[in-house]
């Protein structure tokens, strides 16, 4: 059996079950980190649109 494909005829795939897009975390745990609205000094952090906020920040 001979493979007789050429690199350009292979299609880029998608993961299974992908859409494309880069999965974003909901939560981030640093002991040094800020929060993206405020500015405080926080170690946990919840995603709120882009930011990664503390919880008095996060609109739940």
């Amino acid at each position: 059996m001979v493979d007789d494909t050429e690199p350009s005829d292979v299609a880029e795939a998608d993961p299974p079950g992908g859409d494309g897009e880069a999965l974003q975390s909901t939560y981030a745990w640093s002991p040094d980190a800020s929060c993206g609205e405020c500015g405080a000094t926080i170690a946990a952090r919840w995603r709120d649109g882009e930011n990664l906020v503390c919880d008095a920040c996060k609109s739940w």
